[in-house]
């Protein structure tokens, strides 16, 4: 399979089966981020979200693959407008059920990452962690979310590299080991589903160098890039620290200017 082709033909089930494995891990994975609205962690995210953000005016938000509603809900509480979409049926009931506990009002909607059904020039900040991973056309989803974002509105991208390990023999031992660490400290399995490593490695984007990868897609879309290629210290409890270890978060701040797409 040819996996450098931005075109990428992936096998026809395999959004199928990215939507099944969100749709059986909403329930485990909504309950861990109820748990973490209600830590100090909330504040860090926040806070590290409205450095690249205008201050003191209600944004109109595009979540992308907002899983149980975490950016969804912290963003409606600090006063902007959030619209929060997701591929997940489950996901997105939970995140519904969340914003209710957290008393805020976000519409929800099933919907392609790929593809986001809205007017062009239609948002000031679309926002996604741990989503771009999984996409199966990045440059296509990078493209059609240029278009809906309003002039010097921003793209923020939280992820990693989490299918790396499926290419690098070293970084799946260190991962493996870091797992067994995570049961022997926490007695608990950091799972809330499992995926099959051969859909991982099928993924576009888990061979990639990134964040240089998607660096370069949005310089080609005419955009102004900004990246932290390791804030996972800032963002993340001690346990989720020796957990991805070998999966540092990083950021991603892209702007779009008046010539771009």
């Amino acid at each position: 399979m040819n996996k450098d082709n931005g075109d990428l033909k992936i096998k026809d089930d395999i959004q199928e089966i990215i939507n099944d494995y969100w749709n059986i891990a909403a329930p485990k994975y909504s309950q861990k981020i109820r748990n973490e609205l209600n830590t100090k962690y909330i504040d860090k995210w926040l806070n590290k979200i409205i450095q690249f953000i205008p201050l003191k005016m209600r944004l109109d938000v595009l979540d992308i693959g907002t899983g149980p509603g975490f950016f969804s809900i912290i963003l409606s509480k600090a006063g902007h407008n959030v619209t929060a979409i997701d591929c997940s049926s489950q996901m997105l009931q939970e995140a519904a059920a969340n914003a209710k506990i957290a008393g805020v009002k976000v519409k929800y909607i099933k919907m392609d990452a790929h593809k986001p059904d809205f007017q062009n020039n239609n948002f000031d900040l679309i926002i996604s962690r741990n989503l771009t991973w999984t996409l199966y056309n990045p440059l296509a989803a990078y493209t059609a979310w240029n278009k809906i974002l309003r002039p010097h509105g921003k793209i923020i991208i939280f992820d990693a590299n989490y299918g790396n390990y499926c290419f690098d023999e070293q970084i799946a031992r260190q991962k493996k080991e870091n797992e067994e660490r995570y049961y022997e400290i926490y007695g608990v399995s950091h799972k809330t589903n499992t995926i099959s490593d051969e859909y991982i490695n099928e993924m576009f984007l888990s061979n990639k160098s990134r964040p240089e990868w998607d660096i370069k897609v949005f310089e080609s879309l005419g955009m102004n890039v900004y990246v932290e290629t390791n804030i996972s210290n800032e963002l993340y409890t001690e346990a989720s620290i020796l957990l991805n270890s070998t999966t540092p978060l990083f950021i991603l701040v892209a702007e779009k200017y008046r010539n771009s797409l």
